[in-house]
This record gives C-alpha cells, structure tokens and sequence, in this order.
C-alpha cells in the first residue's frame, strides 16, 4: 500500500504541477470575496471555512490534494443567487492546522462531518474535487442521512484499484516546470499554467503557499496512503460524477507541442489507456451508485470548473433543480 501511495503522489505532483512557495506577490483583498472563519473539528485542530454567501440550502465546496478552499474563488460564487456556498480548506494545508495525525479517508471525513456541525448546516450538498471524492464517498455511504446530495468533480475514482495504479506508475513526464520569468508573478504563473495545463488557479488560491508554505511532505502520502475503496453500493443520496475525458493526447497533455518527440509518441500510446480507464470509472459509478449520474465532459481538464467552468456550472445546475424538487 505504502508503495501505491508514493506513487499516487508522483501523479498528483504531475498533475498540480510545481510548487508554489516562489510566485510573486500581487497586492488584492480577501473581503470583497468571502468572509473567512475557523471551525474547531479535532484536538487542537481547526479549518479554514470559507463563506462566499448566498442564501438556500448549502454548498459545502472541497479541494483536491494540493489546493485549498480558495481554489474556488473563481466558480463557487456562480451559485449564490439561490444557494449558500462555503468551502472547506482540509487540514494540512494553507491556513488550517497541521497536525502530524489525522490524514486517512476517515479522520478527514469525519473533520467535514465537524464542520458541517460546527457550522450548524442543514443537509448539505457535497461538491468535491480530486481527492476529495474519497471524502465524498466515505461519508455518503456512512452517514447519507447528514447530506442531500453529491456532486464529484472529476473526483468519483477507484484509487486503490490496480488498473488504475498501474497506469499512475506509468504517467509520462509531459508538464514542463515554469521557468524564473513565469514564477516572477502570478500573472505570468498563471498564464503558463492555462497555456501548458489547460487551466488557471485563483490567486488567492496561489496566495496561501506565499503566506503559509507548501505542507511537509509526508502530509500528502498520508493522505494518499489512506485512500479507501468507494462502497458505492451503499449511497443513497443523488448524485453527480463530473469526469474529464480527453479525447486526444492533446487533450490530456496542453503542453504536447512543447514535448520532445519521443515523450510525444508515450503520451500518444498512453491517452487511451487513460481514456478507457476513465470509461471504466464512470461506468461502474453508474452501475453501483443507485441515484447515480455520471456524466463525462469531453477535452475538460483534471481542473473541470477551471477549463471546463460553464459546462461544469450547467450540469451541476441541473443536477440541483432535481435535489431541490426532491427535499
């Protein structure tokens, strides 16, 4: 298992990219966004909750692996005009505690559990990235009566399968790092960001490692090392499974043209495997998830609400209008 997680966190680096300590300062306020307060889930343990307003039944936004709640600065917004929308940044990271315990699918389902108590919410609707389908799944199928529905954004993964382990330990190296000028800002980061990963991270969401430092290391394979399988079979609220599927290596890799020629034919050999891996994922989400619906954009990428925002925000729409009609 431990090498399984070594491995999953070199994807996931391949993924997110560089680190982000480095990137240049720009001067901006938080309080035209978001109000922002601490919630207390565990022993000396507190989460940054972010509350972009809205009224109605609630959001509760979730990170992937390497971001914080500020990652959905740009999107969760789009849905305060009939909904309250916060986020959670989960421990380890940016402004919330860091303890050296508590990283496993469970200890970090149950902080969401906390904050969602904490913060007195209703029933919620989950709406997780990445790593946070793990989150997702763990509390759906434990607790479903707490929550009114789940929305997973590219998130709705198998990540202690074989199939698709194998296919991390063979992701080709085809994201180039950013270079002294693109680091020297967050505007030039960001730019290199969306011409070779097809997307661009908030900058708030970049502002947390400049204020607060990347997480030890050790932070993510812990995280990574305690994955568990989804039970989808015992869910019971509706749900929403959001993938990116490339049609092209192109697609999977923004950065393709920049490639050497030989990494270009890996990647050409590579994307299909992935391609139908997704497949896989998608299809047996739908088959054991009762209420399930999964739905694949096509040339989105990993960061769908980013590449991908109004397709992503019309699904999700969509999906809600059936949660509401329901409660």
């Amino acid at each position: 298992m431990r090498t399984r997680s070594i491995i999953s966190v070199s994807f996931v680096a391949l993924v997110y990219g560089a680190q982000f300590g480095s990137i240049g300062r720009t001067q901006a306020s938080h309080a035209t966004l978001h109000h922002t307060q601490f919630v207390t889930v565990d022993r000396d343990v507190r989460l940054e909750v972010l509350d972009w307003g809205g009224h109605g039944q609630t959001l509760v936004f979730l990170a992937g692996l390497g971001n914080t709640a500020h990652v959905f600065d740009e999107f969760a917004p789009r849905f305060v005009d009939r909904f309250r929308v916060v986020g959670i940044t989960r421990r380890g990271f940016g402004a919330s505690s860091r303890p050296s315990v508590g990283y496993g699918a469970q200890r970090l389902s149950e902080d969401v559990v906390g904050a969602i108590d904490a913060l007195h919410l209703e029933r919620p609707v989950l709406v997780g990235h990445s790593i946070a389908g793990e989150e997702l799944s763990y509390i759906a199928a434990r607790a479903g009566n707490r929550i009114a529905g789940l929305v997973y954004l590219d998130a709705a993964y198998d990540r202690t399968g074989a199939e698709i382990t194998a296919l991390w330990k063979e992701w080709p190296h085809a994201t180039p790092e950013p270079t002294a000028a693109e680091r020297a800002s967050r505007l030039a980061y960001q730019e290199f960001s969306r011409r070779t990963r097809g997307y661009r991270l908030p900058g708030f969401d970049l502002e947390q490692y400049e204020t607060f430092g990347d997480p030890p290391g050790d932070v993510s394979r812990a995280i990574m090392t305690g994955v568990l399988a989804p039970d989808y079979k015992k869910i019971e609220p509706p749900a929403l499974a959001l993938y990116a599927l490339p049609r092209s290596a192109k697609e999977l890799f923004p950065a393709y043209a920049l490639l050497d020629l030989d990494v270009q034919r890996r990647v050409d050999t590579f994307w299909p495997r992935w391609e139908a891996q997704v497949k896989r994922e998608q299809n047996r989400f739908e088959r054991e998830v009762r209420r399930g619906t999964a739905v694949a954009l096509n040339g989105a990428t990993h960061y769908i609400f980013l590449s991908d925002a109004e397709q992503t925000a019309t699904q999700m729409r969509h999906f809600l209008d059936g949660v509401r009609t329901q409660r």
